[in-house]
């Protein structure tokens, strides 16, 4: 089995139960910024709002907000915890290891900002192993990831699958201008 890479915490997606007065506390009171929302198109969360909030250029999204957190017993509090990887090359040995300790729910995604990798832990909490791409791409956003593909395959592909969206463009140059947006909320 590969060694375990290092990695760092990157984001946290809350499931809220009314999802107005949490944005308007992260903002007011923790200072973060809308960076991009929209609806869930991916086969979890079919057509639930998500918000992605953050106050660092660097991230595209520190925390993000879902609709849908009820009060029943067992309901999902906390959507994922998602960790950032340094390559491709790192997320596919954790993918090794995952399929070693017999983990089957494996869904890897491309979201033009970064390459994802979804599964559970074994109590059922949902975690997200991620690289980043060095394209912006309005969030949120889910197609198909193989990861069998080179490193290259792989930044051609996503290159080609977003090239014509209208916010595509250099990670570098969505940081400059979020950086320049102030207080202001830095939705395209």
């Amino acid at each position: 089995m590969t060694e375990a890479p290092p990695i760092t915490i990157s984001h946290v997606v809350l499931h809220c139960f009314d999802i107005d007065p949490m944005i308007d506390f992260y903002k007011r009171v923790m200072g973060m910024r809308v960076t991009d929302q929209g609806k869930i198109d991916g086969p979890d969360y079919k057509g639930v709002r998500i918000v992605f909030l953050s106050n660092d250029p660097r991230d595209h999204h520190q925390l993000a907000l879902t609709e849908g957190r009820t009060a029943e017993r067992g309901s999902v509090l906390l959507h994922q915890v998602s960790y950032r990887h340094d390559s491709l090359a790192r997320l596919r040995g954790l993918k090794d290891r995952l399929e070693a300790e017999g983990v089957t729910d494996i869904t890897p995604a491309n979201h033009g900002t970064h390459w994802s990798m979804y599964f559970h832990d074994p109590d059922g909490n949902r975690i997200e192993a991620f690289v980043d791409t060095p394209w912006y791409v309005a969030q949120p956003c889910w197609r198909d990831l193989d990861l069998s593909l080179s490193d290259d395959e792989i930044a051609q592909t996503t290159e080609a699958m977003f090239h014509d969206d209208p916010s595509f463009r250099p990670l570098e140059q969505w940081r400059g201008e979020f950086s320049q947006t102030g207080n202001s909320d830095a939705i395209n």
